[in-house]
């Protein structure tokens, strides 16, 4: 349809005399086509209105991101928020990817309902992997092993786990440079290094499961997938190996946000689109 012609220009004015009540340029065709066609229109606007009620919610995020950002700093590096305000900025970002799949009439595919399950499952185990790498940054665990596959040359060393994952200690703590022993930040480090196996398991199962029930396009993202992970665990053993360089740690955190998105692009693209009365 043309509406080039309903639209009046800001500052112009308006006479009905200018107008024909008899024209039907803007019409498709027959009466069951503009009826068709404004049900079309009248599904996408209620779309729309679902995006921006997500929006607003949305909105209450950003704040609180804001917020976490300011107690970073006045509460000395806290690991707990830390770790919220990392959460929280890949939670913003996910749910704006998730919204531009929507606008963008992203693909899904019907009937994909294990597919979807499987998704969720992974996402979630994604995020408490990425709590973990979190956990594992804002406590100054990431060169507690500086060897691979074993740690300290052994494959099970000495650890703390009581210390390892005490989410509160109080105000008033600097925790620059971290405030654990040894034994506790191997704990931490060697959950996250044990648990990435859990996870690229659990994805390599997934990107099986999509190739073998997916068309092109689920086809498309379980690629990107194993790529992004095949990438994300190279990155993670040169963090180890290479005592840590700056580049690499960034580009470490950068995948596991590319990792995220695609995941979350698989778990758009198996959900069926809701149904607007």
């Amino acid at each position: 349809m043309n509406f080039s012609k309903c639209r009046v220009k800001p500052g112009s004015k308006v006479d009905l005399k200018d107008w024909d009540p008899d024209d039907k340029s803007a019409s498709p065709g027959s009466r069951e086509e503009d009826e068709k066609r404004l049900q079309e229109l009248a599904t996408r606007i209620d779309e729309l209105q679902e995006l921006l009620y997500a929006e607003s919610k949305r909105g209450v995020l950003v704040v609180l991101q804001g917020m976490l950002g300011m107690w970073t700093v006045t509460l000395l590096l806290k690991p707990l928020i830390v770790v919220g305000h990392l959460l929280g900025g890949l939670t913003i970002a996910a749910l704006s990817w998730w919204n531009l799949l929507e606008i963008r009439h992203f693909p899904r595919q019907r009937g994909s309902g294990r597919l979807r399950i499987f998704a969720g499952v992974v996402l979630i185990v994604l995020a408490l992997q990425i709590f973990l790498g979190g956990w594992t940054s804002s406590n100054y665990a990431a060169l507690a092993c500086t060897d691979f596959p074993k740690c300290q040359g052994q494959w099970w060393p000495t650890i703390d786990l009581k210390n390892a994952f005490v989410l509160w200690r109080g105000l008033g703590i600097n925790y620059e440079f971290g405030v654990l022993g040894t034994p506790a930040r191997t704990a931490i480090h060697l959950c996250h290094r044990y648990w990435a196996a859990v996870v690229s398991t659990l994805m390599v199962a997934l990107i099986l499961y999509t190739l073998r029930v997916a068309d092109a396009h689920g086809k498309r993202i379980a690629w990107c997938i194993l790529g992004l992970l095949s990438v994300q665990i190279s990155l993670g053993v040169s963090n180890v190996l290479g005592g840590l360089p700056l580049l690499v740690a960034v580009m470490h955190n950068a995948v596991a946000a590319l990792l995220l998105l695609s995941v979350v692009t698989l778990l758009r693209y198996s959900t069926s689109s809701f149904n607007h009365g």
